[in-house]
């Protein structure tokens, strides 16, 4: 059986196994929830761009907690079979992953075709629809890779916390009032200054991506918005492989 066969397979079970224990039941009733609160006939009727921009948050947040308990797995003493002879290291964690990412697609798609069918949303068409879900889906696999690379599995905690530094100093900026950025030394501010330019950078294509969302608009430079955002993914989950296939693990008791 080939690598890809085997990683299908495996994929398959964790999704089944997923279903089983009744977890899906949280994604399932959120999605129902968002809908009944955001995008039902009475509530509003949205633009197909401000349905997207809304359904960015949404999913994103649903997808924050389903990879967070998919890769919440990955330490379990039954996985030692699996990463030794089956589908090795690389695979189990491709594995978690493309789960997290089946399961919060169909909760998209789900939300999608809820509203198309109520009529909820004005212009929703095939076109619109598919413009507006593309940065959107990206920004949800760049956020599942996050997750997986800063995995307890994957990376140490000391690594963790450098990372997560990084992107408070991203948003810094907001952390402070203009008063008190005023009140600090120059050097000071130069330094935040170029700490958050440079931890800031990684996260243009979410910004621009979930932009991109709302507007449709692929005109001029953003046509290159959607091969940043695949950079950024495939970046992501690169260094969590690499670094998942070097790490020694240590499995969970339960």
């Amino acid at each position: 059986m080939s690598f890809f066969s085997r990683l299908g397979s495996y994929t398959g079970f964790l999704l089944a196994s997923y279903i089983r224990s009744g977890r899906i039941a949280v994604e399932a009733v959120a999605t129902l929830v968002i809908y009944a609160m955001l995008f039902r006939p009475g509530v509003s009727l949205l633009l197909a761009g401000e349905f997207h921009a809304i359904a960015a948050m949404c999913m994103l947040t649903l997808s924050f907690y389903t990879s967070v308990v998919l890769m919440g797995q990955c330490d379990r003493p039954q996985a030692y079979l699996l990463l030794t002879r089956r589908i090795g290291r690389s695979g189990y964690l491709l594995a978690h992953y493309i789960s997290s990412l089946i399961i919060t697609s169909g909760c998209y798609l789900a939300l999608s075709a809820l509203c198309a069918a109520t009529r909820s949303v004005s212009g929703f068409t095939l076109a619109a629809w598919a413009l507006g879900s593309l940065p959107l889906l990206l920004n949800v696999a760049i956020l599942a890779a996050a997750v997986t690379l800063l995995a307890p599995a994957v990376l140490s905690t000391s690594w963790r916390l450098v990372i997560l530094a990084g992107v408070v100093l991203a948003f810094s900026e907001s952390m402070f009032s203009t008063q008190t950025l005023r009140d600090m030394p120059p050097l000071l501010l130069r330094i935040l200054d170029l700490l958050q330019l440079v931890f800031s950078i990684p996260l243009l294509p979410v910004l621009t991506g979930f932009a991109l969302a709302a507007s449709h608009d692929y005109r001029g430079a953003a046509m290159a918005i959607p091969f940043a955002q695949v950079s950024l993914m495939l970046g992501l989950l690169g260094a969590a492989l690499f670094v998942f296939s070097r790490r020694e693990i240590t499995v969970r008791d339960a």
